[in-house]
């Protein structure tokens, strides 16, 4: 599949991690990190593109997405 997933409906659509864990798993996102936000609220980290929310990572509290992103 090619392009980007879950972009343009800002709060309604987006993608729901329940079992990420950080050092193992990875995401694969669209172009650079400098495109993304990541915001922590509630034990969850949330992932935006602008105000639109890509992403929440249940129960992850912290995410370098540099270091555990592939950029494609």
């Amino acid at each position: 599949a090619h392009g980007a997933y879950y972009v343009g409906k800002g709060f309604e659509d987006f993608a729901g991690v329940g079992d990420f864990t950080v050092g193992k798993d990875r995401l694969i996102l669209s172009g650079s990190a400098d495109k993304y936000t990541v915001r922590t609220s509630g034990g969850d980290t949330q992932i935006f593109v602008g105000d639109d929310r890509i992403a929440i990572l249940q129960g992850v509290t912290y995410i370098n997405l540099e270091a555990r992103a592939h950029f494609v």
